[in-house]
């Protein structure tokens, strides 16, 4: 099988509509109740205040946009991966793995040790795969559904 040649560049604003589609799109692939998307709706857009406040990151697949993640510093040598999606017609093809590879590099570059992944319930098991850590756990919006909490070793 020959290898994906993935395009990753820094998002600008101009990204930002197409961003919100994807981000949206993956959301909605595991099937969330639409009163839950509702509730999500801002957290899924993305606006020129979150481009200024974390580092975005865009994959592409010749024209098509595959993933989308954002960082921001914690400290000297932590970072929070605090968007992390895949298209879903991407998903299982391993864009996912190719992401982490690029965060990993990134960060690896930037001297960062550790990363922390607050994770969507549904995505633990691929953070796990990707060999991520389950550290603690952290309440939502919604009652009685918990994050799990994940720290990956760079």
């Amino acid at each position: 099988m020959k290898k994906k040649q993935i395009q990753v560049q820094r998002a600008t604003s101009a990204d930002s509509a197409a961003m919100t589609r994807l981000i949206t799109a993956s959301k909605s692939y595991w099937e969330y109740p639409s009163e839950w998307m509702e509730l999500w709706k801002d957290e899924l857009t993305i606006t020129q205040e979150k481009l200024d406040e974390r580092d975005f990151y865009i994959g592409k697949d010749g024209d098509d946009l595959v993933f989308v993640y954002s960082l921001s510093q914690l400290d000297a040598d932590r970072y929070e991966l605090e968007d992390c999606w895949v298209a879903p017609e991407s998903i299982g093809r391993g864009y996912g793995q190719m992401l982490i590879d690029d965060v990993k590099e990134r960060l690896g570059n930037l001297g960062a040790k550790r990363l922390k992944i607050i994770s969507d319930p549904k995505a633990a098991g691929f953070y796990r795969r990707m060999g991520a850590m389950q550290v603690g756990e952290e309440p939502t919006k919604i009652a009685g559904r918990v994050f799990p909490v994940f720290e990956l070793k760079i």
